[in-house]
């Protein structure tokens, strides 16, 4: 069963009945200002967004993608680029533009979907359907918290996000026989791959889609853009690629690598992971949704999302369907990383897919009832309900990043002070440190090296038990064996956390008997440690070329 598309040449405007286009307007001024009373001067500091950000300004100074004082040429482009352009255009500013920037994504988002749910649940079987899920979608992913927090962060997410519901759009439209729209949806997919890699992953599906899509018109035409669209990707890809030497960003700038789980040392441990990481799926759906962990709720947004899913399938929506599948199976074979952050780019189709799914599954249910008006009324309404809770979930978060933004004292108030020793410590840094000779071991190197300059120890301290480990997991560690990994190591500087009250006082005890280290300066919640005398350039240099580790944060 199909549905049937928009006549061709038929105006946008026409396809909102007049009730809603009086009110649509005032409901996208209204998110529009929702996100820009969140933009700012600060800087909303998170791990990922420190390494764009240094990408971006070594990008701005003239020495290409450099991070940590090592060339990064595979790292994905496109958002320190932009970074970088800001730099140059705004100088000290230039965070007012870049957070703009960002925030007008998080709204081209939530507009793109609009769009993708309009024009595609479309025809006489789902004339009722049509208007309320698009401007539900249009709600939930505007007013959604993932995305608005997210959206507050100058980093890769948003962006690609963006770019790949505009890439979506684009194929949606090419279904009306605008062919033309086939080439716009693949500059969209080959912007957003410079965003975040990951989206080549979901150009593919989107391609299959269009062509399993029989009853639009124009197939022919469409066929021989999608054809032309998909050398457009290819080739910008593998220009990237061959410029680059075929190297792919390091660990800690582009992310995990692919491991299937047949590919582990221990074929039923790897089975276990994909198990474990379905068994996520549910919460991941309902973070993205509403960035909040609804116990048992989550179960049943992620089942009616399911059910949304089969509905695009038996409605033959392959543009929402497909997409879905293959970027939900890819996630989950990489492992550890079905997560709420890497829906993000979904959010419009499974905010599509929940609402699709509450609107069937109320109108299954009521089937059996005689009245008409009975038969109507319910799905409406009940997806409306689904639409009010997510808004009333995420309204108040929204609200707080906004309060956050407008804060006197940014960093105190935004997510609840958690970064503001992290902010204190590199302030004193910055005042210390030579950039380029001396370095520092810290639980979040790469925000540290945004504010310091300074090269950051990205490698292990040492191994216990045959385990290596660093500062983004010290506490398993005894507290002797971590201070003599700690003086053995050639940095100057040394930050560790000072608010765990079970390691840090013996860790302390420990480093001050290797006397090789001054006195703690505790700036809220870390401790900074300087190295007595100071390493020298030559012995530094040993620990920037060992391979990085994970965050502490």
């Amino acid at each position: 069963m199909t549905d049937v598309p928009p006549i061709p040449g038929e105006t946008a405007h026409r396809t909102y009945p007049p009730r809603a286009r009086r009110w649509l307007p005032a409901a996208a001024v209204a998110v529009g200002l929702l996100y820009a009373l969140a933009v700012n001067g600060q800087w909303a500091i998170r791990a990922d967004s420190a390494r764009v950000m240094t990408l971006g300004r070594s990008l701005a100074e003239g020495r290409g993608l450099e991070y940590n004082g090592v060339p990064a040429p595979g790292a994905a482009p496109l958002v320190p680029a932009v970074i970088a352009g800001c730099r140059l255009l705004a100088g000290p500013h230039a965070l007012w533009l870049i957070n703009a920037l960002v925030s007008l994504c998080g709204v081209g988002t939530a507009l793109a979907a609009l769009g993708i749910v309009n024009r595609m649940v479309w025809g006489r079987r789902t004339k009722a359907a049509r208007v309320p899920l698009a401007v539900g979608t249009f709600l939930v992913v505007g007013v959604s918290a993932r995305l608005f927090g997210d959206a507050t962060v100058a980093s890769a997410d948003v962006p690609m996000a963006f770019l790949a519901a505009l890439g979506v759009y684009a194929f949606v439209r090419s279904r009306e026989g605008h062919w033309a729209w086939c080439l716009l949806g693949a500059a969209a997919f080959a912007a957003a791959a410079g965003a975040r890699w990951d989206a080549l992953v979901l150009y593919p599906p989107v391609a299959a889609a269009v062509l399993l899509d029989r009853g639009a018109p124009g197939r022919s035409k469409r066929l021989l853009g999608t054809l032309v669209a998909s050398a457009v990707v290819a080739g910008v890809v593998g220009l990237w690629f061959y410029g680059t030497g075929g190297r792919w960003p390091a660990e800690g700038v582009a992310g995990p690598r692919l491991v299937l789980p047949w590919q582990t040392a221990d074929a039923a441990e790897g089975w276990a992971r994909l198990v474990a990481d379905l068994a996520r799926a549910p919460l991941a759906v309902a973070e993205v949704l509403t960035d909040q962990e609804l116990a048992g709720a989550n179960v049943v947004l992620a089942g009616l999302a399911l059910v949304g899913l089969a509905v695009a399938v038996w409605r033959r929506w392959w543009l929402v369907a497909l997409p879905v599948v293959a970027y939900a199976a890819w996630l989950a074979a990489r492992g550890g990383v079905l997560t709420a952050r890497s829906l993000l780019p979904l959010l419009p189709l499974v905010a599509c897919c929940l609402l699709a799914g509450t609107w069937w599954t109320a109108a299954a249910t009521v089937g059996w009832v005689r009245s008409g008006r009975v038969r109507r009324a319910v799905p409406r309404m009940a997806t409306l309900v689904v639409i009010v809770i997510c808004l009333a979930i995420s309204v108040p978060k929204d609200l707080r990043a906004v309060a956050w933004a407008r804060h006197g004292d940014f960093y105190r108030a935004y997510a609840h002070g958690k970064w503001r020793g992290v902010v204190e410590v590199s302030q004193a840094l910055a005042r210390r440190g030579r950039p380029g000779t001396d370095a520092v071991a810290t639980p979040d190197p790469a925000v540290v090296h945004y504010l310091t300059r300074l090269t950051v120890v990205t490698g292990p301290l040492g191994t216990h038990e045959g385990r290596p480990f660093g500062l983004w997991d010290p506490e398993g560690v005894p507290a002797a064996e971590f201070a003599e990994a700690a003086a053995a190591g050639r940095f100057r500087f040394l930050v560790i956390p000072a608010d765990e009250p079970a390691w840090t006082p013996a860790v302390l005890e420990a480093l001050a008997g290797t006397r090789a280290f001054t006195r703690p300066e505790t700036f809220v919640d870390v401790a900074l440690l300087e190295r007595l005398p100071p390493a020298s350039a030559a012995e530094t240099r040993k620990m920037i070329d060992m391979p990085p580790a994970p965050s502490g944060r």
